[in-house]
Parts: structure tokens; C-alpha cells; sequence
């Protein structure tokens, strides 16, 4: 049976946390390692005025790193619906749910938040285990609920259906 994946559609907002992340989380501390020294840095930081100066600077750079970090981690998830269970993948963790752990699959409407301010929904799929837990997974979502989604939806339970079909024992 063959793997169907699942990633998340917004690709080019992937890449551009990831650009993000390279100039602020690792050009910037290289330039202060290599360039100026942390000395320097320091004792600018302590010598710049409060509200300006290299004490301003370094920390928006530092917040668009820790941002633009976040946004790599939320865009580049990938769900994988094999024939034995599901595989989640993201930059920090890896899971693989079986399906006899699986206890019901649909699609949850959370609200897309940034910053505290209200994106409008955002539709994942959500499994519900055996065990009482919950998950949503990290792909597909989208800001819609469309045909694709309706269609992953349906992919997963249908490869569920056939696992059940497979593991019963013939009578």
C-alpha cells in the first residue's frame, strides 16, 4: 500500500521564516562573534541608551529570530498515512500513531492566532485515541474547509477502515 503525504500549503512562508531565522538567528550573533566580539557588544549594550542604540536593535533582531523560528517549526510539518498507522514529522519530533491506538478521526476548527490578534479558522485534522488524548496533526490545515481537506479526511479513514479489515481474523 502505498504512503500518501500530507504538508502544509503554505511553502513560501516556510522559506521566508527560514531566510528570516538565517539573517537574524545566525548571520547576527556571527557578525558580533566575529566582528565586533562579545566584549564590544556588551559594553555597547550597557553604554546605549534605554529605548536605543545597539540595546534597541539587538532585541528586535533577537524577537524576529525567536519568531521566524516559530514559523519554521509551524509550516514545515508533514503528516505521512501509512498502511500500519500514522507518522508525524516535525523539525522537533517524530511520532508514529498505530492504528489500534486510534479511536476517531475529524477535523477540528481552531483559531489562527499571531501575536494575539485573531487570523479567523483554521481547520486540522484531529485524532482521537484510544487512551483519551487528543492531537491535531501537523498537515493538512488550512484556512478553509474544502474539498481537500474533506479528501484527507477521507484518505486517512479509509486506510483505517482497510487496516481493520486486514487485522480481523477470518471466521
Amino acid at each position: 500500500m502505498q504512503t500518501i503525504e500530507f504538508r502544509a500549503v503554505f511553502r513560501r512562508w516556510q522559506w521566508l521564516a527560514f531566510a528570516l531565522f538565517l539573517l537574524s538567528g545566525v548571520l547576527f550573533p556571527c557578525f558580533i562573534t566575529f566582528g565586533m566580539g562579545w566584549d564590544e557588544f556588551g559594553r555597547r549594550w550597557a553604554e546605549s541608551p534605554r529605548g536605543g542604540g545597539t540595546r534597541f536593535w539587538s532585541i528586535g533582531v533577537f524577537m524576529i529570530a525567536a519568531l521566524s523560528l516559530a514559523g519554521c517549526y509551524y509550516y514545515s510539518g508533514r503528516t505521512f498515512v501509512e498502511a500500519d498507522g500514522i507518522r508525524t514529522r516535525t523539525p522537533l519530533r517524530r511520532r508514529f500513531i498505530p492504528w489500534d491506538d486510534i479511536k476517531y478521526v475529524d477535523v477540528d476548527k481552531g483559531i489562527d492566532e499571531l501575536l494575539g490578534r485573531k487570523a479567523g479558522p483554521l481547520y486540522r485534522i484531529r485524532l482521537d485515541l484510544v487512551n483519551g488524548k487528543s492531537l491535531c496533526l501537523p498537515a493538512p490545515m488550512n484556512h478553509e474547509f474544502d474539498s481537500a481537506m474533506e479528501a484527507a479526511k477521507t484518505a486517512i479513514k479509509r486506510r483505517r477502515k482497510a487496516w481493520a479489515e486486514r487485522s480481523e481474523p477470518a471466521s
